[in-house]
C-alpha cells in the first residue's frame, strides 16, 4: 500500500468501467507511529490505483478522509466516485460519511 510503514486495514477493491482497479483502505500512519511496530494512528482513508495485474499498489494514492474513519468502500454513480466510511467505534454503530470526486484518485470533497 501507499503507507510508508505498511500498516493498513479494512481493504476493499473497486474496478472501474475501463478495467482499472483501485484499493481503498484505512491508513494508520502518523508521523509519530511511522516506524512503530504497531501503529494505531489517525484512521485516515486512502485510495491507490493497482497495477494492471491487480497484484500491487502503484502507491499513487490520495486521502479521501484525513482521519477518524474506517471500513471504507467505493462506488461509481452517475459518473461520480463516492467513497464512504464509518466512524471508529469497533462493532458499535456509527454514522456513515461520504465524499465525492470526478476521478477515482480525487480530489475528494
Amino acid at each position: 500500500m501507499g503507507t510508508s510503514n505498511g500498516f493498513a486495514s479494512d481493504m476493499n477493491v473497486f474496478k472501474d468501467d475501463d478495467g482499472k482497479a483501485y484499493i481503498i483502505y484505512c491508513d494508520h500512519e502518523t508521523e509519530a507511529t511511522k516506524f512503530a511496530e504497531y501503529a494505531n494512528g489517525r484512521y485516515a482513508v486512502r485510495i491507490d490505483s493497482l497495477t494492471n495485474d491487480y497484484l500491487d499498489s502503484n502507491k499513487d494514492g490520495v486521502y479521501a478522509f484525513d482521519e477518524g474513519v474506517e471500513a471504507p468502500s467505493m462506488i461509481k454513480y452517475k459518473d461520480k466516485y463516492i467513497a464512504v466510511a464509518s466512524g471508529v467505534h469497533g462493532w458499535a454503530s456509527s454514522e456513515t460519511v461520504c465524499t465525492v470526486a470526478d476521478s477515482p484518485l480525487g480530489p475528494y470533497s
